[in-house]
């Protein structure tokens, strides 16, 4: 069975005082994981616009196999 105080203590805070940890206990940063995030952003937007040109070109230029099609 889990206690009250077990929670508390699982989140930082002390069962005594219950005042909050300090602040740079609770944040972290990784920046390894922002350069990925933000590059992922970049790769995103990319593909994205590969996506739609390769669309509008495939409909333009290569012709549709309207007796061909098997369905």
């Amino acid at each position: 069975m889990v206690s009250g105080n077990s929670r508390a203590l699982r989140m930082g805070f002390s069962p005594r005082s219950r005042k909050p940890p300090r602040k740079s206990s609770l944040v972290r940063s990784s920046v390894p994981l922002q350069i990925l995030l933000y590059i992922n952003v970049l790769y995103y937007v990319f593909y994205f616009l590969a996506t739609l040109l390769m669309i509008i070109y495939k409909s333009k230029y290569l012709p549709e196999p309207w007796g061909d099609a098997v369905a």
